[in-house]
Protein backbone atom coordinates (compact mmCIF):
# COMPACT_ATOMS: atom_id res chain seq x y z
CA UNK A 1 0.00 0.00 0.00
CA UNK A 2 2.36 2.44 0.80
CA UNK A 3 4.36 1.62 -2.08
CA UNK A 4 1.48 2.34 -4.26
CA UNK A 5 1.01 6.08 -2.48
CA UNK A 6 4.61 6.31 -3.36
CA UNK A 7 4.11 5.72 -6.86
CA UNK A 8 1.42 8.00 -7.26
CA UNK A 9 3.29 10.70 -5.37
CA UNK A 10 6.25 10.26 -8.05
CA UNK A 11 3.88 10.65 -11.14
CA UNK A 12 2.17 13.42 -9.17
CA UNK A 13 5.11 15.43 -8.88
CA UNK A 14 6.44 14.18 -12.52
CA UNK A 15 3.27 15.11 -14.42
CA UNK A 16 3.20 18.57 -12.53
CA UNK A 17 5.67 20.26 -14.54
CA UNK A 18 4.90 18.94 -17.66
CA UNK A 19 1.37 20.59 -17.49
CA UNK A 20 3.44 23.36 -16.43
CA UNK A 21 5.74 22.92 -19.61
CA UNK A 22 2.74 22.82 -22.17
CA UNK A 23 2.81 25.17 -24.46
CA UNK A 24 -0.47 28.21 -25.01
CA UNK A 25 -2.10 28.26 -28.04
CA UNK A 26 -0.29 31.37 -29.10
CA UNK A 27 2.78 29.99 -28.16
CA UNK A 28 1.74 26.53 -30.90
CA UNK A 29 0.94 29.43 -33.18
CA UNK A 30 4.32 31.09 -33.24
CA UNK A 31 5.90 27.65 -33.32
CA UNK A 32 3.94 26.73 -36.07
CA UNK A 33 4.36 29.92 -38.30
CA UNK A 34 8.40 29.49 -37.54
CA UNK A 35 7.65 25.93 -38.93
CA UNK A 36 5.98 27.53 -41.58
CA UNK A 37 8.22 30.10 -43.06
CA UNK A 38 11.36 27.31 -42.38
CA UNK A 39 9.75 25.53 -45.31
CA UNK A 40 8.78 28.52 -47.66
CA UNK A 41 12.18 29.44 -47.56
CA UNK A 42 14.07 26.06 -47.96
CA UNK A 43 14.68 25.39 -51.66
CA UNK A 44 14.21 21.75 -51.22
CA UNK A 45 10.72 21.84 -49.97
CA UNK A 46 9.11 24.85 -52.59
CA UNK A 47 8.54 21.97 -55.48
CA UNK A 48 6.50 20.22 -52.50
CA UNK A 49 3.76 22.35 -52.77
CA UNK A 50 1.01 19.88 -50.91
CA UNK A 51 3.06 19.73 -47.68
CA UNK A 52 3.60 23.20 -48.02
CA UNK A 53 0.35 23.54 -48.11
CA UNK A 54 -0.78 21.43 -45.26
CA UNK A 55 1.41 23.49 -42.93
CA UNK A 56 -0.27 26.67 -44.21
CA UNK A 57 -3.68 25.47 -43.21
CA UNK A 58 -2.19 23.69 -39.70
CA UNK A 59 -0.75 27.07 -39.16
CA UNK A 60 -4.04 29.47 -39.86
CA UNK A 61 -6.06 27.05 -37.79
CA UNK A 62 -4.05 27.54 -35.12
CA UNK A 63 -3.37 30.68 -35.26
CA UNK A 64 -6.82 31.87 -35.46
CA UNK A 65 -8.23 31.76 -32.75
CA UNK A 66 -5.22 31.92 -30.62
CA UNK A 67 -3.74 34.86 -28.37
CA UNK A 68 -0.36 34.72 -30.46
CA UNK A 69 1.00 38.31 -31.16
CA UNK A 70 -0.51 40.28 -33.71
CA UNK A 71 2.47 39.79 -36.04
CA UNK A 72 2.06 35.90 -36.20
CA UNK A 73 -1.35 35.75 -36.71
CA UNK A 74 -1.12 38.47 -39.62
CA UNK A 75 1.63 35.93 -41.57
CA UNK A 76 -1.55 33.17 -40.93
CA UNK A 77 -4.24 34.73 -42.36
CA UNK A 78 -2.02 36.17 -45.21
CA UNK A 79 -0.47 33.01 -45.98
CA UNK A 80 -3.46 30.97 -45.94
CA UNK A 81 -5.39 33.75 -47.70
CA UNK A 82 -2.74 33.53 -50.70
CA UNK A 83 -3.73 29.69 -51.29
CA UNK A 84 -7.37 30.27 -51.53
CA UNK A 85 -8.37 30.32 -55.04
CA UNK A 86 -11.41 32.10 -54.81
CA UNK A 87 -10.87 35.66 -54.08
CA UNK A 88 -13.95 36.43 -52.21
CA UNK A 89 -12.80 33.70 -49.50
CA UNK A 90 -9.53 35.69 -49.54
CA UNK A 91 -10.70 38.80 -48.48
CA UNK A 92 -13.14 37.34 -45.98
CA UNK A 93 -10.83 35.78 -44.49
CA UNK A 94 -8.32 38.73 -44.02
CA UNK A 95 -11.10 41.11 -42.82
CA UNK A 96 -11.77 38.10 -40.16
CA UNK A 97 -8.44 38.55 -38.83
CA UNK A 98 -8.56 42.07 -39.32
CA UNK A 99 -11.77 42.23 -37.51
CA UNK A 100 -10.03 39.95 -34.79
CA UNK A 101 -7.02 42.30 -34.45
CA UNK A 102 -9.38 45.03 -33.91
CA UNK A 103 -11.26 43.86 -30.96
CA UNK A 104 -7.72 42.76 -29.43
CA UNK A 105 -5.73 45.46 -29.76
CA UNK A 106 -7.88 48.62 -31.24
CA UNK A 107 -9.21 49.61 -34.40
CA UNK A 108 -6.54 51.97 -35.15
CA UNK A 109 -3.24 50.12 -33.95
CA UNK A 110 -0.47 49.71 -35.43
CA UNK A 111 -1.11 46.12 -35.47
CA UNK A 112 -3.51 46.07 -37.84
CA UNK A 113 -1.55 47.82 -40.73
CA UNK A 114 -0.26 44.64 -42.70
CA UNK A 115 -3.19 43.04 -43.24
CA UNK A 116 -4.95 46.41 -43.73
CA UNK A 117 -2.37 47.13 -46.29
CA UNK A 118 -2.91 44.13 -47.99
CA UNK A 119 -6.72 43.50 -47.83
CA UNK A 120 -7.19 47.25 -49.60
CA UNK A 121 -5.19 46.22 -52.42
CA UNK A 122 -6.93 42.94 -52.76
CA UNK A 123 -10.10 44.52 -51.96
CA UNK A 124 -10.13 47.48 -54.76
CA UNK A 125 -9.37 44.32 -57.55
CA UNK A 126 -13.30 44.09 -56.92
CA UNK A 127 -14.20 47.59 -55.78
CA UNK A 128 -12.22 50.60 -56.47
CA UNK A 129 -14.12 53.04 -53.56
CA UNK A 130 -13.75 50.30 -50.95
CA UNK A 131 -10.34 49.13 -51.83
CA UNK A 132 -9.79 52.82 -51.22
CA UNK A 133 -11.28 53.22 -48.05
CA UNK A 134 -9.51 50.42 -46.63
CA UNK A 135 -6.19 51.86 -47.70
CA UNK A 136 -7.54 55.00 -46.34
CA UNK A 137 -8.01 53.72 -43.55
CA UNK A 138 -4.63 52.34 -42.87
CA UNK A 139 -3.00 55.84 -44.18
CA UNK A 140 -4.88 57.74 -41.09
CA UNK A 141 -3.66 54.98 -38.87
CA UNK A 142 0.18 55.66 -39.93
CA UNK A 143 -0.17 59.09 -39.44
CA UNK A 144 -1.49 58.39 -35.80
CA UNK A 145 1.34 56.54 -34.95
CA UNK A 146 4.04 57.33 -37.25
CA UNK A 147 3.86 61.10 -37.97
CA UNK A 148 2.82 62.75 -40.83
CA UNK A 149 6.34 62.72 -41.97
CA UNK A 150 7.17 58.87 -41.91
CA UNK A 151 8.37 56.17 -44.54
CA UNK A 152 5.19 54.64 -43.09
CA UNK A 153 3.05 57.49 -44.40
CA UNK A 154 5.07 57.40 -47.87
CA UNK A 155 4.26 53.64 -47.87
CA UNK A 156 0.55 54.46 -47.55
CA UNK A 157 0.16 57.05 -50.47
CA UNK A 158 2.31 54.20 -52.76
CA UNK A 159 -0.27 51.61 -51.47
CA UNK A 160 -3.15 54.64 -52.51
CA UNK A 161 -0.89 55.00 -56.20
CA UNK A 162 -0.85 51.16 -57.03
CA UNK A 163 -5.26 51.42 -56.97
CA UNK A 164 -5.05 54.41 -58.72
CA UNK A 165 -2.75 53.18 -61.59
CA UNK A 166 -4.56 49.58 -61.62
CA UNK A 167 -7.77 52.08 -62.38
CA UNK A 168 -5.90 53.96 -64.90
CA UNK A 169 -6.36 57.08 -63.19
CA UNK A 170 -2.70 58.29 -63.86
CA UNK A 171 -3.54 61.79 -62.88
CA UNK A 172 -4.26 61.08 -58.78
CA UNK A 173 -1.54 57.81 -59.74
CA UNK A 174 0.94 60.76 -59.69
CA UNK A 175 0.07 62.82 -57.27
CA UNK A 176 -0.35 59.97 -54.74
CA UNK A 177 3.42 59.47 -55.80
CA UNK A 178 4.74 63.10 -55.87
CA UNK A 179 3.41 63.21 -51.81
CA UNK A 180 5.15 59.63 -51.46
CA UNK A 181 8.03 61.12 -52.63
CA UNK A 182 7.54 64.62 -50.45
CA UNK A 183 7.09 62.73 -47.39
CA UNK A 184 9.99 60.00 -47.93
CA UNK A 185 12.18 63.03 -48.43
CA UNK A 186 11.60 64.43 -45.15
CA UNK A 187 11.70 61.01 -43.46
CA UNK A 188 14.96 59.36 -44.33
CA UNK A 189 16.86 62.04 -46.58
CA UNK A 190 17.82 62.00 -49.97
CA UNK A 191 18.59 58.38 -50.17
CA UNK A 192 16.72 55.75 -48.96
CA UNK A 193 14.51 52.30 -50.84
CA UNK A 194 10.95 54.05 -50.46
CA UNK A 195 12.12 57.21 -51.88
CA UNK A 196 13.65 55.29 -54.60
CA UNK A 197 10.43 53.36 -55.40
CA UNK A 198 8.49 56.09 -55.26
CA UNK A 199 10.68 57.54 -57.76
CA UNK A 200 11.07 54.81 -60.34
CA UNK A 201 6.80 54.30 -59.88
CA UNK A 202 5.67 57.99 -60.81
CA UNK A 203 8.53 57.58 -63.67
CA UNK A 204 6.98 54.59 -65.07
CA UNK A 205 3.77 56.83 -65.14
CA UNK A 206 5.42 59.85 -66.34
CA UNK A 207 6.96 57.50 -69.20
CA UNK A 208 3.62 56.81 -70.60
CA UNK A 209 3.42 60.10 -71.95
CA UNK A 210 5.78 60.37 -74.88
CA UNK A 211 5.77 64.42 -74.66
CA UNK A 212 7.28 63.91 -70.87
CA UNK A 213 10.73 62.29 -72.43
CA UNK A 214 13.02 64.99 -70.38
CA UNK A 215 10.75 64.86 -67.55
CA UNK A 216 11.52 60.91 -67.43
CA UNK A 217 15.20 61.05 -68.17
CA UNK A 218 15.58 63.62 -65.20
CA UNK A 219 13.62 61.30 -62.79
CA UNK A 220 15.83 58.23 -63.51
CA UNK A 221 18.59 60.18 -62.67
CA UNK A 222 16.76 61.05 -59.16
CA UNK A 223 16.01 57.43 -58.66
CA UNK A 224 19.87 56.50 -58.83
CA UNK A 225 20.83 59.18 -56.33
CA UNK A 226 17.58 57.99 -54.17
CA UNK A 227 19.04 54.21 -54.23
CA UNK A 228 21.06 53.41 -50.98
CA UNK A 229 24.76 52.75 -52.25
CA UNK A 230 24.38 48.99 -50.57
CA UNK A 231 21.51 48.45 -53.53
CA UNK A 232 23.21 50.48 -56.22
CA UNK A 233 26.43 47.89 -56.16
CA UNK A 234 24.66 45.36 -56.41
CA UNK A 235 22.91 46.63 -59.41
CA UNK A 236 26.08 47.54 -61.53
CA UNK A 237 27.55 44.83 -63.29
Amino acid sequence: MLSRRILCLLLTLFMVPLAQAAETPGERCVDAVAQMEEWLWDEGNKTRLATYKGEVWKTYNLCRTSDAPADAKIKAYKERASFERDRKISIAMLMDGADELSKRHGSDSPELLPLLLHLGLLVADENREEGTAILERALAIQKKHYGESSEAVADGYLHLATVAVVAEDLTLAEQHYRTAIAVAQKACGPECSTLALAIMSLTDVVKRDPLRAAEAEGLERQWVEATPKERRRKQEP
